[in-house]
């Protein structure tokens, strides 16, 4: 083959290195001093597998006892591709360096050596190649146009597992809906407690001031108020007496101790019906003593139906209480595989909206719950309950989640991607990348 000097065509070359952010291939003709090599250098960005349109491209030959060579371009007229042309000084053995700037990428690629040539004649010559058996073409032009990914093929940590669905929520005694005692006007504090907000075990939410039903209610309080501010009235003064009776020795102690105690006891009754009128004639929106609402455990409120001066019913639901300490996934598992329930180990889940997977171990995390024993009637599923400690909070009740229920010891394998896998007529495949433009298909 010859070019249109009339010389020898030169060999191609065709380099493929991966950085964490870019994928660069590159193809080029043999180097020979003095001559023009152009580089066409498919760029692809790897957080999204998209072709690289900004920046610039350098290439540098180093090494062999010659000073460094540097030859750069920015963006061609065909997206992702970058087009330098090297035209070396030096002969003999150099490091190849592609190095990539764009906004908010850097990438260094190091393709090792590469030899310069002095001469077209000592230069290879380009040699007609035909395709390797099952070699899959794929242009980087093409790849850019599609859903595409790559990803590299490494040993993992992987566990036998039973796929299953299942449902984050807080764990039975771990939560707590706070009702009202009884029908009243609500009462909040200044502070009001907001939905997200944490809470004490005891901390006051709210109170609740009964209404009397019956206006004649009101003058039957007064007249008890009345009533007992009289008897009051009476205890203190004969008290009083008694006392005097005693100073003159004409009465025992024993009797000033019986006053005394009778009129504590009016004062404790004339308490307690003066409270009650003031409940009823307190305004909504104040700070009148009432039933207090307390939570009965420390946690979040995850949910709340208050607001200051509404009129609730007895049994309303006012509060809902979760402690996010702990999670409970509650996974559904098909009848079909109940025989390897004994052999649950551990947990994984994913949710969505959430990158990544949160795993659950025994003993270190966390803990199983339960294993059941009885098929749902309806579902014809059993659930295993699998409790996390210290979950992501942001993590929300009653989320669907998808969960892999480990039933086998961890071993290390080589390992791809699940979503790498193709159903090829019911066979599954992967396809292997064995250049930047040729791929392969393996069964696995």
């Amino acid at each position: 083959m010859a070019d249109d000097s009339g010389s020898p065509a030169r060999a191609a070359l065709a380099y493929t290195s991966h950085t964490d952010t870019a994928e660069l291939f590159v193809e080029f003709k043999a180097l020979v001093v003095g001559e023009p090599s152009p580089f066409a250098a498919h760029l692809t960005q790897l957080a999204d597998f998209s072709a690289l349109t900004a920046g610039k491209v350098e290439v540098t030959l180093s090494g062999g006892g010659q000073p460094d060579e540097r030859f750069a371009a920015g963006p061609s007229e065909n997206p992702g591709i970058f087009r330098p042309v090297v035209q070396p000084a030096y002969p003999g053995e150099r490091q190849l360096v592609v190095t990539v700037e764009s906004p908010g990428l850097r990438s260094v690629h190091h393709l090792g050596p590469v030899p310069v040539h002095p001469d077209l004649k000592s230069a290879p010559e380009a040699r007609e190649e035909g395709k390797a058996p099952g070699e899959i073409p794929f242009l980087k032009e093409q790849q850019w146009q599609v859903a595409f990914a790559t990803a590299l093929v490494g040993t993992r940590t992987l566990r036998d597992s039973l796929p299953a669905t299942g449902v984050l929520r807080a764990p039975s005694n771990a939560e707590t809906t706070i009702a009202a005692p009884t029908s009243g006007i609500l009462v909040l504090p200044e502070a009001v407690p907001l939905v997200g907000q944490a809470v004490r075990r005891g901390q006051v939410l709210a109170a609740i001031v009964p209404r009397l039903a019956e206006r004649g209610d009101m003058a039957l309080l007064v007249e008890q108020q009345h009533m007992a501010r009289l008897r009051h009235d009476h205890a203190h003064r004969e008290q009083q007496r008694v006392k005097m009776l005693l100073d003159s020795g004409v009465v025992a102690e024993r009797q000033l101790l019986t006053a005394q105690t009778t009129h504590e006891m009016a004062h404790a009754e004339l308490d307690a019906t003066e409270k009650r009128l003031s409940q009823y004639r307190q305004p909504a929106g104040a700070s009148a003593s009432g039933i207090p609402l307390q939570s009965p455990l420390a946690g979040a409120i995850a949910q709340s139906f208050v607001s200051n001066g509404r009129y609730v019913e007895a049994g309303e639901k006012l509060f809902h209480i979760v402690d996010r300490d702990r999670l409970w996934l509650e996974a559904r598992v098909p009848e079909a595989d109940s025989s390897r329930l004994s052999q649950v180990r551990g947990a994984a889940f994913e949710v969505d909206g959430f990158a990544g997977v949160f795993e659950i171990e025994p003993g270190e995390n966390g803990r199983l719950v339960s294993l059941a024993t009885v098929v749902d009637p309806v579902h014809r599923t059993l659930p295993v309950i699998f409790e996390l400690r210290h979950p992501d909070l942001h993590l929300p009740l009653g989320a669907f989640a998808q969960v892999r229920l480990f039933t086998g010891q961890a071993a290390t394998a080589l390992a791809v991607p699940e979503t790498a896998l193709v159903d090829d007529n019911g066979v599954a495949v992967v396809f292997v990348q064995t250049g930047g433009e040729s791929f392969e298909r393996r069964p696995v």
